[in-house]
């Protein structure tokens, strides 16, 4: 058998949709979000701001998750972020679809430095670890 190996992959936000009223929050494993008509399917990407009381998920990015398929049409879970100890959800809060877009050829995203004649240009993307001659850093 082949050997699956997995590659990070860095996406970054791109875009945001228009907010999405939220009207609940449970305090539940996961989370269950409230929102009439979101649109939001299974796997998309979803920023919370502006919520009262529950401010845990406040200025956070999360998975929209379902147990069924597709996501219902007023309500999706947090996938994987267990609430029942947050704050209780008082009012307010938005949620907006986010669009992120894939970036490629990241070669470091660490900070310092060294006195190396080896650079690393490595990315995300590469099976192994990629050096060129070069000047130090």
């Amino acid at each position: 058998m082949a050997e699956r190996t997995k590659k990070t992959i860095l996406r970054v936000e791109t875009a945001r949709a228009a907010a999405k009223t939220i009207t609940g929050i449970t305090q539940a494993n996961p989370g269950v979000v409230s929102s009439t008509a979101h649109g939001y399917a299974y796997g998309d990407i979803i920023y919370i701001d502006g919520v009262v009381g529950m401010t845990e998920v406040n200025d956070r990015a999360f998975v929209a998750y379902s147990a069924s398929s597709p996501t219902p049409a007023n309500t999706f879970q947090l996938r994987g972020v267990n609430t029942t100890n947050y704050t209780t959800y008082t009012s307010g809060g938005s949620a907006y679809k986010c669009t992120m877009t894939k970036v490629g050829e990241v070669t470091n995203i660490t900070v310092g430095g060294g006195g190396t004649q080896q650079i690393d240009v490595t990315n995300l993307e590469s099976d192994a670890i990629e050096q060129l001659a070069g000047l130090p850093n």
